[in-house]
């Protein structure tokens, strides 16, 4: 009956073993047969550990396999059959440098698969006997690991901020993030004369703002913007995980493991942290485990400590600053209604508090997303309102396709037994709480573009691997802290992969991956002084013409802030072909040289740049408008011009203007006539009375503030909003 049980527990993960396997592989042969053979180091150290089973046994001493161990085995085998298979010739796949190079010798270990094979060897006698300090030198190996991320980390970049794609936009965003107060509707004059804008409720910048709130208030941004990056994903979010698995009543071993794990999920989730800049649903995704934790402790548990109401509430508050992120709610509703036996009223009075408190506190930024996607307002809305494809079975295989080769992109030991193992894991409540959460992310994952293609859904690879930390943790546990003496090899192997993965996490930071980034290079520095300085006179800065990466590939909305100067362009953000045209001036001021000279006139712009050839030959040919000042790049490919016409702020009256966030101050020299001031009108601005404001019309699309200041002198234009 005893080997029945073991037979039902073995065969079905072996099963899941070997269908991940099959299913991953990519060509050719799939075991790899010339690296198998560098596991004949593994041979003698098996006999060794059947001689000493044996020898125990004669003793009564030799420990059987416990019960819970047999899916784990069964996982394991093809997780190590895995890691010489295929996919890790897969340029994305999860170990850098993992293959060795042609051949047989001692070069192998040069390689993490060779080191694999050696270090696994040497740790196995080590774990004959399971030390019951393990999960203290795990602990100890976790802290040491996360310590290692943080030097190579700061090593490559020296401490300056990371500056590809959105990292900069991130940072100018942090900056109105921190000096508007926490309103999300602004009115932000640096850029485009002044707009109205709520990036902060699209992009998850709040949840990156207010985790640091302190430093941001303290410390320049482009300063503490790369301590505060390792601060949260190399240090708070391995804590998290180890935190969650703590709330599910999960051993120190397990713990650990989860730690481990967390420092680097998969490539993903570096390409998007590291490559592109999208801090805030990095930190969203992460906070899927914590939050899968409280309501395993909730539902599967029935606890309900007041502790666990507060922690709930805030990962929950912030894993939903992020507003894709609120699809994952529809993986743990899957959760929730399977396991409907558990409810009880408790337990939902519980959930509906948090809940009610959660969308309290997400209240302001739920009608600000309503009022973008035009639900209040029929307008042309910034946010479009997604829209699905026509279903097809060609839609349902790309889907299945994408699914697996972002599985290939995995952690190993997360893939096999996390969400391999998350179907046979020996803890009942484990898989009936996490088996459908793992099922309702893949389903996002591979198929979530069929019904919301705008929201790049596949990028809820993210949060599936790291919802899948939990079961996979628990199950490295399990065998970790097995007694039989035939496992070592086995747990070797697994401490190994853990460690492994620490390196690889370590090498990703350290900017060693496919997922680079670069620091602030100096030319961007220079240049945001120069900009600085030439703007001493005043005027604006106009980009001609579209910058996506132009400018040290990365977007421009961070010179503003660096320079300290009001720009001008069409892309400062990575906004949407649909929302905005990638051209600038706009159409309908770029038709004739004189139409060019007054949009630049109207919005008192003394600086032209461009990385757009056409637009450099414009303005070349024009030199008595425009004279050229500078040129950068390899090439010379940035080019600066000065326009030849004098500063001014004022299109009737005169004075000087100051203006920031939310605010404009005005002081005039002729307080008893009406002025007009360069700065885009917007019906929200309110100005100190007895002046009133009025807009005025001066070209197509362009609309400027216009004053009567009733006598005023000194005025203050203000921006607010009860958002």
């Amino acid at each position: 009956m005893n080997r029945m049980r073991k037979a039902a527990l073995f065969f079905p993960a072996a099963a899941v073993g070997l269908f991940l396997l099959l299913l991953l592989h990519t060509h050719g042969h799939l075991i790899e047969p010339v690296f198998l053979r560098y596991l004949i180091i593994w041979i003698p150290l098996v006999l060794l550990l059947e001689r000493l089973r044996v020898f125990a046994a004669a003793r009564g001493q030799a420990p059987a396999v416990a019960l819970r161990v047999w899916p784990v085995i069964g996982l394991l085998i093809f997780l190590i059959l895995f890691l010489f298979s295929s996919v890790t010739d897969h340029p994305w796949f999860y170990f850098i440098d993992w293959l060795p190079r042609t051949g047989f010798g001692w070069f192998l270990f040069e390689s993490k698969m060779g080191r694999f094979v050696l270090l696994t060897a040497l740790l196995a006698p080590f774990l004959v006997t399971p030390s019951k300090r393990l999960p203290a030198i795990l602990l100890v190996l976790l802290l040491a690991s996360m310590a290692w991320c943080g030097a190579l980390f700061l090593k490559a970049t020296g401490g300056a901020p990371l500056y590809t794609d959105d990292h900069t936009s991130f940072q100018f965003r942090l900056w109105e993030y921190v000096r508007t107060g926490l309103q999300l509707i602004n009115y932000n004059p640096y850029w485009n004369a002044g707009v109205v804008e709520s990036h902060f409720t699209q992009t998850g910048t709040a949840a990156i703002g207010l985790l640091a709130w302190p430093v941001w208030s303290h410390w320049p941004i482009d300063q503490a913007y790369t301590p505060v990056l390792l601060a949260v994903f190399i240090v708070l979010v391995p804590l998290l995980a180890v935190g969650s698995l703590r709330i599910m009543g999960a051993n120190g071993t397990a713990q650990c493991s989860a730690g481990f794990l967390a420092l680097g999920v998969n490539q993903p989730y570096f390409l998007w942290l590291l490559h592109y800049g999208t801090v805030g649903a990095c930190i969203a995704s992460a906070c899927i485990l914590p939050v899968s934790a409280c309501l395993f402790r909730v539902i599967m548990l029935g606890r309900r400590e007041w502790w666990l109401a507060v922690f709930l509430i805030v990962v929950g508050s912030f894993a939903l600053m992020w507003p894709p992120a609120a699809v994952m709610i529809l993986a743990l509703a899957l959760a929730f209604l399977v396991n409907w036996r558990r409810w009880s009223w408790p337990k939902f009075r519980f959930l509906l508090l948090c809940a009610a408190v959660i969308l309290l506190l997400h209240l302001r930024r739920a009608l600000v997303l309503l009022m973008e996607m035009g639900v209040f307002h029929p307008r042309g809305p910034t946010l479009a309102l997604p829209g699905g494809y026509e279903f097809s079975s060609d839609l349902l295989v790309a889907g299945w396709e994408t699914l697996v080769d972002y599985l290939r992109h995995g952690h190993p030991l997360i893939l096999f037994l996390g969400i391999g193992g998350v179907g046979v894991i020996a803890h009942p409540l484990v898989r009936r709480w996490f088996g459908p959460v793992v099922l309702g992310m893949l389903l996002l994952t591979g198929w979530g573009f069929l019904v919301l293609p705008d929201l790049q859904l596949h990028r809820m690879v993210i949060p599936l691997f790291f919802v899948a930390i939990a079961p996979a943790a628990l199950m490295a546990a399990d065998i970790l802290r097995s007694k039989s003496i035939r496992l070592a090899l086995l747990r070797a192997a697994l401490v190994v992969i853990l460690a492994l993965g620490a390196w690889n996490a370590a090498k990703m930071f350290g900017n060693e991956g496919r997922a680079t980034y670069q620091p602030m290079p100096r030319e961007a520095r220079d240049l945001a002084a120069w900009l600085k300085a030439d703007g001493a006179d005043g005027g604006r800065v106009l980009f001609a013409g579209s910058t996506v990466h132009g400018y040290f590939e990365a977007h421009v909305a961070c010179l503003s802030y660096l320079a300290e100067r009001e720009m001008m362009a069409c892309d400062y953000y990575h906004f949407s072909p649909g929302a905005v045209e990638y051209d600038y001036p706009p159409k309908a001021w770029r038709q004739t040289p004189e139409a060019i000279a007054r949009f630049l006139e109207l919005f008192n712009v003394t600086t032209v740049t461009t990385c757009r050839a056409q637009h450099r030959a414009f303005f070349a040919a024009h030199p008595e408008q425009y004279r050229l000042v500078k040129e950068l790049g390899e090439d010379n490919e940035l080019t600066f011009f000065k326009v030849l016409r004098p500063s001014a702020w004022f299109l009737e009256n005169s004075g000087t203007i100051t203006a920031t966030f939310n605010r404009i101050n005005v002081a005039l020299t002729q307080p008893d006539q009406n002025a007009v001031i360069k700065y885009t009108w917007h019906p929200g601005l309110k100005v100190t009375p007895p002046a009133i404001l009025y807009p005025v019309e001066a070209g197509p699309g362009v609309t400027l503030i216009g004053i009567r200041p009733n006598g005023r002198a000194y005025l203050e234009i203000r921006f607010h909003s009860w958002l």
